[in-house]
């Protein structure tokens, strides 16, 4: 599954100039790049999510503060993603997503055992 096909929140951004800046990235986060179309920025949920795996792993729970003080962005980010999973709910019920959280997203989430 690849997490980073589309792009999400603003915490994550890497500056790059060219496709050849991206030569090292994951392939997730190449394709995210190619995908958009921009070559000023970068959006890396991948990393936020290896964070959140590993918040998860040490408290036993996804339940990450807003204000979390050892890693601000990522409880920003946790909470981003709880509500682009409703806006995708909301939109699925209504017939319009304008939703940034994809299925493989969702998936991903749902594997660790994120809270909705």
């Amino acid at each position: 599954l690849s997490p980073t096909t589309e792009l999400n929140d603003q915490p994550c951004v890497k500056k790059v100039k060219t496709k050849s800046d991206c030569a090292s990235l994951p392939i997730s986060s190449y394709n995210a790049f190619v995908k958009n179309g921009t070559q000023t920025q970068l959006y890396k949920w991948d990393q936020r999510y290896k964070e959140l795996v590993t918040y998860i792993k040490h408290f036993g729970h996804s339940l990450v503060p807003a204000k979390f003080p050892q890693n601000p962005q990522l409880g920003y980010w946790v909470r981003n993603q709880r509500k682009c999973y409703k806006r995708l709910q909301k939109g699925k019920w209504e017939g319009v997503s304008s939703s940034r959280m994809t299925e493989s997203r969702i998936k991903l989430l749902n594997k660790v055992g994120f809270e909705w």
